[in-house]
């Protein structure tokens, strides 16, 4: 319900939030277990909170901007405000995890950033007859792209390897049966 994109209802199944859920225990019991947080403090959630509230693709028709809007749009999904807070507040301090744990110790060369310009980003754009930016404009976007890319594939190993290592059980075979977990 909090992601900012819509996924088509075909491709978000009950599997796929099952292995959503694995996912995000496995990730909070490492958190767990190297003493890191596993939440932020009210405030930091609050403020995380009124951003999503303003992307949120099911908040729009609602206006979630007023407490009216985003109080109808959390009822209208059973969850109540302090529910939406602790979430996010769990998420958060996820993200601060994965990027602690991951990003630090990467660094994205000038040589992979041109590489990625000459050999996907530039004939991916002729190919639509869009005009190709210089390099230096688009530098700092392929960096982040490329830093996101390092940073997922990571992350897919490390929770590949949590789930080898534990004991996940999907107890309603109706779970277990669906196309392999989608990589976030």
């Amino acid at each position: 319900v909090f992601s900012p994109l819509k996924l088509p209802s075909s491709k978000d199944t009950q599997a796929d939030a099952a292995h959503r859920l694995i996912r995000r225990t496995l990730v909070l019991e490492q958190m767990k277990q190297q003493d890191q947080p596993t939440t932020v403090s009210k405030s930091q959630a609050q403020k995380g909170l009124l951003e999503l509230r303003a992307t949120l693709h099911g908040c729009a028709p609602l206006s979630c901007a007023s407490q009216k809007g985003w109080s109808k749009f959390l009822s209208d999904h059973g969850i109540t405000q302090q529910e939406a807070l602790d979430r996010w507040s769990q998420r958060l301090a996820i993200e601060k995890f994965i990027n602690l744990r991951f990003r630090a110790g990467i660094h994205i060369t000038k040589d992979q950033i041109a590489s990625y310009y000459k050999k996907t980003l530039a004939p991916a754009l002729e190919a639509n007859q869009v005009p190709v930016p210089p390099l230096q404009q688009v530098s700092p976007r392929i960096e982040q792209l490329l830093l996101e890319q390092h940073v997922n594939s990571m992350i897919t190993q490390w929770l590949q390897s949590l789930r080898a290592q534990g004991s996940v059980q999907i107890l309603v075979p109706a779970y277990g049966k669906s196309t392999p977990p989608p990589t976030d």
